[in-house]
């Protein structure tokens, strides 16, 4: 395929720029300020240590997801295979925008002078629509990832919904994402959260912002929490001392 090959190639020095700021962290560091926070801090129906605990795997999971996984040269490797390469949700974003962009720019070009080219627009539409195909195949693959990794979060403090929402809705104005799909995909009705990911999350990029958006808001909320993580880290230490007892 002519529009693959000539959009990866483009894309390579975008991917370079996106590999090495795959891990950077957020410098935007939000505390929640509302007073829900400080009724449900430390509380055992509210943010509890183990709340905490299951942040902070479903987000260390959600990361490998989006950036990829770590490998021995310093870099990430990514689980979605595309024109031969595997890449991760972040690239496949970076990805997906370059080939739309050449897509319409080509097109562009080849409308000046229809009639001359119009074997060559027929070439490029059904190029790009083969280059669809696979994008969206290893987007099911991305999507369904995640769904695994955050549904039952959801589904586990779906008591605490309402509270949710309203904190959700805090972070997301305080990173500026007022049109933040995370507090959409929070207030969808009750068992339904995986089909209402999959109905409007429908490109990378929707997808890679979803997951940087859930991860902050675990991070704003952790931040939030103090007596929480506190309990967290006293768990945890007693935890290893057990285990250190029980070794010797």
């Amino acid at each position: 395929m002519k529009l693959a090959l000539n959009t990866l190639i483009f894309s390579l020095s975008l991917l370079c720029v996106f590999n090495i700021v795959a891990d950077a962290k957020d410098t935007h560091e939000v505390v929640l300020t509302s007073e829900l926070v400080h009724f449900l801090d430390g509380k055992a129906l509210g943010v509890n240590p183990q709340i905490i605990k299951r942040m902070l795997q479903i987000r260390r999971e959600i990361k490998k997801i989006q950036f990829g996984e770590p490998n021995k040269h310093g870099g990430h490797e990514g689980h979605y295979l595309f024109e031969g390469a595997l890449h991760s949700i972040h690239s496949m974003a970076a990805l997906e925008s370059t080939i739309e962009m050449a897509f319409y720019h080509k097109e562009s070009e080849y409308l000046k002078n229809k009639s001359r080219h119009y074997q060559d627009l027929v070439a490029l539409e059904t190029d790009y629509n083969a280059i669809k195909s696979t994008l969206k195949t290893c987007l099911i693959q991305a999507r369904a990832a995640v769904t695994e990794k955050v549904v039952p979060f959801a589904k586990g403090v779906r008591e605490a919904k309402d509270q949710m929402i309203v904190l959700i809705t805090e972070s997301c104005q305080k990173h500026n994402r007022s049109d933040c799909f995370l507090l959409k995909w929070a207030d969808a009705p009750k068992d339904n959260e995986a089909q209402f990911f999959n109905d409007h999350v429908t490109t990378f990029k929707a997808l890679d912002q979803f997951c940087s958006d859930l991860t902050n808001f675990f991070d704003d909320l952790m931040r939030s929490c103090p007596k929480a993580w506190a309990q967290f880290k006293k768990m945890m230490e007693d935890q290893h001392q057990a285990n250190a007892r029980r070794g010797n």
